[in-house]
């Protein structure tokens, strides 16, 4: 998988996102009109874009595998170096955001209804355990429902070392069957995504799934590509479509999130549109997760659902969430936000350096 297919990914799953938060989650849908489709098909794929959370855990998951592989990192230090730098830049990237929102919060009073009510004690505890992105953890207050992925994204950092480490030891299906046994016997926060971590560590390992993208890009040329490409496209809306009738989650998660991820590939090499729209979106993909609820749920859900037409109010939020994202950054920018998180990466790794590790 290369960079280009993991922006773009995070793009697509970014859309899924809010799809899902704008249609089933904000109650706003009776007060729609529907210009595609009528209000059940709409409902119902909403529902199922919850597979963003799929995506996400797996081009997570395959990146960190790639770059394991790519570097060698296979002892104790090279882990505990690159799992330190790779949560530093994570958590850098959400505090950033976190702080934007508690200061504006407070104007808009939602910062202090959501820590103070029960008092200062209270508040600085939560206030702690939301800036370290574990509030859905132990059940406290948050500024944003959607940032309970900051749980699931913080443990993948260290729960991925020793599952990537168990592949390249004791080989792919010997770890899916302890895997197996692991779920059904300890509870590793993962929810229903286990076989999706490790059906990506697997494919990176070997690159089977460059091969495979290959071989389908050779087969197909010119405008055959495109005929490929929407056929994969068809697969892929299907699988997400009709995913929980299928069968359990934790299967049919992984069939979907591979087909999207073979059309996806397929479709950015067959249409460059989509190649520069989806790759765009990615990069800012994380901003808009951290700042979308804000806009549509929090703050302005009057403007947004005030434009009436669902497909008025999905670009809506698109574009609002996308312009608060690329704002972010430019201020990231003026202040060297970058530059911090590199310094701190720096000291992390002369840090580590100096440790001896047995």
């Amino acid at each position: 998988m290369t960079k280009k297919d993991t922006q773009c990914l995070k793009g697509i799953a970014i859309l899924m996102m809010l799809c899902f938060h704008v249609f089933s989650q904000c109650g706003h849908m009776d007060s729609l009109k529907y210009v595609l489709f009528n209000k059940d098909v709409v409902y119902q794929w909403s529902l199922e874009c919850q597979l963003c959370v799929s995506l996400f855990v797996f081009v997570t998951a395959y990146g960190i595998t790639a770059q394991y592989i790519k570097n060698n990192i296979c002892d104790a230090k090279q882990i505990t170096l690159y799992s330190g730098k790779r949560y530093i830049k994570l958590m850098l990237s959400y505090v950033f955001v976190y702080i934007l929102s508690f200061i504006f919060g407070l104007f808009k009073g939602h910062t202090q209804i959501t820590y103070f009510a029960g008092g200062i004690r209270n508040a600085i505890k939560y206030i702690a355990i939301d800036v370290l992105g574990f509030a859905i953890t132990y059940a406290t207050p948050t500024l944003n429902s959607s940032w309970w992925f900051m749980s699931m994204a913080v443990r993948l950092i260290f729960v991925l070392p020793p599952l990537i480490l168990a592949v390249r030891k004791f080989g792919f299906l010997v770890s899916l069957m302890f895997l197996y046994f692991l779920y059904y016997t300890f509870d590793f926060g993962l929810i229903d995504y286990h076989y999706v971590v490790i059906i990506a560590i697997g494919l990176a390992m070997n690159n089977s799934y460059q091969i495979f993208i290959a071989k389908l890009s050779q087969l197909s040329h010119n405008i055959f590509s495109k005929i490929v490409a929407m056929i994969a496209v068809v697969f892929a809306v299907i699988s997400v479509y009709y995913r929980t009738e299928i069968g359990p989650l934790i299967y049919t998660n992984v069939l979907a999130t591979l087909l999207v991820c073979i059309a996806c590939a397929l479709s950015i090499r067959a249409f460059k549109p989509v190649k520069i729209v989806l790759s765009y979106l990615g990069i800012h993909s994380t901003n808009m997760w951290f700042v979308h609820m804000f806009i549509c749920y929090y703050y302005y859900s009057k403007y947004i659902f005030g434009l009436k037409y669902d497909v008025l109010v999905y670009i809506g939020i698109a574009a609002a969430s996308l312009l608060v994202s690329i704002c972010i950054e430019k201020v990231k920018k003026i202040i060297r936000w970058k530059e911090l998180t590199d310094y701190i990466c720096k000291k992390w790794d002369a840090l580590i350096k100096k440790v001896s590790f047995a």
